[in-house]
């Protein structure tokens, strides 16, 4: 499930996964559809469900096909949007979560683990796009594209400079389309 509401000329894209917030092939096409309902010039804030961003990718039948798919369509959706994107990570963001974070152009993470379960080498139900963001963002982290598992904390990615923390953590959805208002400049009656 997908919830899409307006905050001060911001379209707010909250993510509904099964389970704990597992993105699923129906919540991919979702999100990419949204992206395109939202409109070139809107900008975009990401955000998850209760303590969870994103994460995983659940494979359902006929298999992993549509799933990559629906991950590379998503993805090129929210790293190709013309406006702002930015990721309110509100928790844990794994594997396609992670490459989903990474898509934004800008991060804001309040608390949890961002990073890869499965191998991002090839094991992993990712996708090539998924599977290039993460990449991109292990490289920016400082750290070579591990052949396993490795998730880095809120603070570990902070120093590194992927992401920022939020200066009032309980204001995080808040302080993000704060800031997608700040790079476009919506005027306050928008």
């Amino acid at each position: 499930m997908l919830d899409l509401e307006e905050r001060d000329g911001v379209a707010v894209i909250h993510l509904h996964g099964r389970g704990h917030n597992r993105l699923d092939t129906q919540l991919l096409w979702r999100l990419a559809a949204a992206m395109e309902f939202v409109g070139p010039s809107r900008p975009v804030v990401l955000t998850g469900h209760r303590a969870t961003f994103a994460i995983g990718a659940e494979v359902a039948p006929p298999g992993a096909g549509d799933l990559l798919a629906a991950q590379d369509t998503a993805l090129r959706a929210v790293s190709g949007h013309p406006a702002p994107v930015i990721a309110a990570v509100n928790g844990d963001a794994i594997d396609t979560g992670f490459a989903l974070a990474a898509a934004a152009d800008f991060r804001l993470m309040e608390r949890g683990l961002i990073g890869t379960v499965f191998s991002p080498r090839g094991a992993a139900p990712l996708s090539a796009a998924a599977r290039e963001l993460v990449h991109s963002a292990f490289v920016r982290c400082g750290v070579p594209t591990p052949s396993g598992a490795l998730a880095f904390t809120a603070a570990e990615v902070e120093s590194a400079g992927f992401v920022e923390r939020p200066r009032r953590v309980a204001h995080l959805l808040d302080e993000a389309v704060r800031h997608a208002r700040g790079i476009v400049r919506i005027p306050q009656q928008a």
